[in-house]
């Protein structure tokens, strides 16, 4: 089944190629402004239990 039929548009061909033709720098940039997404898009609840978990750990 090809990306396209799986109607994936994360990582169809498109976004591929663009990621490989970005520079490091633009794609750490990129995943950056993800991370921040990402993160900012949790529940509350679930930030707390993150930084318990890593309260724990040190």
């Amino acid at each position: 089944m090809k990306n396209k039929d799986a109607k994936n548009n994360y990582f169809d061909e498109d976004y591929l190629t663009r990621c490989l033709s970005m520079t490091p720098e633009k794609r750490l940039e990129k995943l950056e402004e993800l991370r921040d997404f990402f993160w900012c898009s949790l529940p509350e609840e679930t930030k707390k239990i993150f930084f318990d978990l890593n309260n724990k750990k040190l």
